[in-house]
C-alpha cells in the first residue's frame, strides 16, 4: 500500500536519493526540497519562480521543472542537465 509522506508541510510528489544522506523531493506545491542528512531536515531550493514536477536518480539527481531539466548538486545549486546522446540508426 502507498504511504503519504509530507516534507515541509507538503505532500511529496516524487523523491530520489543519491546515497543514504543526499536526496531531493518534488512537492505538491511545486517546490523542490533538499536533504543532506537522510531526510531528518529539509530545505527549499530556490527555483526562481519555476515549479518542480519530478526528481529521479540516474547518474545524478535530475529534476524536471516546468521550464527546463536540471541536475541538483549537494550545495543546492541547479545546473543545466546534460543532454542525452541521441542514437543514430543505420539504414
Amino acid at each position: 500500500s502507498l504511504v503519504a509522506v509530507d516534507v515541509l508541510g507538503q505532500p511529496v510528489v516524487a523523491a530520489a536519493f543519491a546515497d543514504a544522506r543526499f536526496g531531493a523531493a518534488a512537492l505538491a506545491d511545486g517546490a523542490l526540497a533538499l536533504t543532506r542528512d537522510g531526510g531528518a531536515h529539509w530545505e527549499r531550493v530556490a527555483l526562481g519562480g519555476d515549479l518542480a514536477l519530478d526528481v529521479v536518480w540516474s547518474d545524478r539527481l535530475r529534476v524536471s521543472l516546468v521550464s527546463r531539466h536540471a541536475t541538483l548538486g549537494p550545495d543546492g545549486t541547479l545546473a543545466a542537465a546534460p543532454r542525452s546522446r541521441e542514437r543514430s540508426s543505420a539504414s
